[in-house]
């Protein structure tokens, strides 16, 4: 399942927190505090998200080191999250043609 289709199949970050998971759950999305990005949980690995859009190609074991990666602001990672906020940019605008 590519990143697009499982975070469109997701519930909002903030009713998803509220609801109980069961053990089918594989996905889960969670915001990271004072940011625009937030982590993805899918088979017990995490990835960094912003959207819509996975960041990396690889997955980390814990929250804490996909956070990690977030805090260390490396230029492949800024040049990804401008790459997403132009194409994000660029749908609102078809949208309101």
């Amino acid at each position: 399942m590519k990143a697009t289709e499982l975070l469109q199949s997701q519930t909002s970050v903030n009713t998803q927190d509220k609801e109980e998971l069961t053990s089918e759950d594989v996905t889960r999305v969670k915001q990271v505090e004072g940011t625009p990005f937030a982590i993805v949980k899918e088979n017990d690995r995490w990835f960094p998200v912003l959207a819509e859009y996975r960041l990396t190609e690889e997955d980390y074991e814990t929250e804490e080191e996909a956070i990690k990666f977030l805090n260390e602001k490396d230029w492949n990672t800024l040049i990804t999250v401008m790459l997403t906020i132009i194409r994000k940019y660029n749908e609102l605008n078809e949208e309101q043609k």
